[in-house]
């Protein structure tokens, strides 16, 4: 009883703070199916009736399919590259023993700390030299690269508590070092792998200022640089029902994973605290 009650400001702080997220997205989702009438009449009230012509030209004249097709293929290639990336350095770095093991670590670990702003003009310059500026590909690789530190980090701690008596029993079985990562390893830390994908998606599906400097190219922006557009663009036509509509279409693919994964993430959050 003593302990819940130390815990007590904890939750009426997490509840209120949910209460308020709720609300706000509640909010946001009725005014995308108003009219703007019905939204400057009363912001508040539920609408009469459900008006799905606001999706309709979020999703068309807002061109929000193109910003919404552009984030899906370079958020998700680049979580792909930096895993199969990040997964097998974790590995290595975390069940082998060689020269520079720790320094390399250290250096992943310190990379975390890089403000991304001071690395803009250094990825332009080298994305300039390559002809990657506004490119899909170019954006990929950039954010691959500066998201696999954390990744690495992260994976790290997972990799660190498998027995190594599980990979001496594989190999005394014939298994070779491919055979154990990808059918024993891979296994075994699929919670740390769901989690992190997770934290990637999150973050780089709202990134704006890297998508901003290396894809600005309008065919090429992102759902975050097309959200800013979209508000922009309000200061002219004033339509904030189609406005209100990017805004939950931006927000589902992020409310999807979420809950598919739900059972995954708290799971893997769950084991990198017992981890630690």
């Amino acid at each position: 009883m003593k302990k819940r009650f130390r815990n007590l400001p904890s939750y009426i702080v997490l509840s209120l703070w949910s209460l308020i997220i709720i609300c706000i997205i509640g909010w946001v989702l009725i005014s995308s199916f108003k009219t703007n009438l019905a939204i400057y009449q009363d912001p508040w009230a539920f609408p009469e009736k459900l008006l799905s012509e606001n999706y309709v030209s979020a999703w068309s004249t807002m061109k929000m399919s193109s910003y919404f097709m552009n984030s899906v293929v370079i958020v998700f290639s680049a979580i792909i590259i930096s895993l199969i990336v990040s997964s097998m350095m974790a590995h290595a770095l975390t069940r082998f023993e060689y020269k520079f093991r720790k320094p390399i670590l250290s250096l992943m670990i310190f990379s975390i700390s890089v403000p991304t702003q001071l690395l803009l003009i250094p990825l332009y310059a080298q994305l300039l030299f390559v002809r990657m500026v506004n490119t899909k590909i170019g954006l990929i690789l950039v954010y691959s690269a500066l998201w696999l530190p954390f990744t690495i980090f992260v994976l790290t701690g997972f990799f660190r508590t498998i027995p190594k008596e599980m990979e001496e029993s594989a190999v005394m079985d014939g298994c070779g070092e491919y055979r154990i990562f990808l059918q024993i390893m891979i296994p075994l830390v699929q919670p740390g792998l769901i989690c992190i994908c997770v934290f990637n998606f999150v973050s780089m599906w709202n990134e704006y200022m890297l998508a901003l400097v290396l894809a600005s190219k309008q065919s090429l922006r992102t759902i975050a640089l097309g959200m800013y557009a979209l508000r922009d663009s309000m200061m002219y036509s004033s339509n904030w029902g189609g406005l209100f509509a990017a805004i939950i279409i931006m927000l589902i693919p992020a409310a999807i994973i979420f809950v598919t994964l739900q059972k995954y993430l708290i799971q893997g959050l769950t084991a990198g605290a017992l981890k630690g």
